[in-house]
């Protein structure tokens, strides 16, 4: 099994420092407590779901995991493309500078791995069909 870990860029850990720590810093000033202990519990679940998002290959399945919540797998087989983007919607990626990869017919999904080039090439030696599109201008 080859695992990638998913790069993490300042455009994604830098707004949730921000927002926790005004909350943080909310409630110790007005002595709430149970907010602090909720803000706290929240954060460390929130840092460790950003920087627990992995993708795993191993033989003709690639498994993408984010936290507790999240597995997906799927066939490398069914990957048709795979695109570089900077799409903010909500992925198992926790950097903004991701590929898109589209798989069965209208299936896609993001993801961000350090190494991108490695984790592409991966890809590709199990299924050369795959298809790298050039990002859009």
């Amino acid at each position: 099994m080859i695992t990638y870990k998913s790069a993490v860029s300042a455009g994604i850990i830098v707004p949730v420092i921000i927002i926790f720590s005004i909350v943080l810093i909310t409630a110790v000033i007005s002595h709430t407590w149970g907010l602090l202990a909720f803000i706290l519990l929240t954060s460390a679940f929130a840092f460790y779901t950003i920087f627990s998002v992995v993708y795993q290959l191993e033989g003709d399945e690639l498994t993408i995991r984010c936290g507790i919540l999240f597995k997906r797998t799927l066939s490398v087989q069914s990957i048709r493309s795979i695109r570089p983007t900077r799409n903010p919607l909500s992925a198992p990626a926790a950097s903004l500078d991701r590929l898109e990869i589209a798989f069965n017919k209208f299936d896609t999904i993001l993801v961000s791995p350090k190494d991108k080039e490695a984790f592409i090439g991966q890809l590709r030696a199990v299924n050369p069909n795959i298809e790298y599109l050039e990002k859009r201008r």
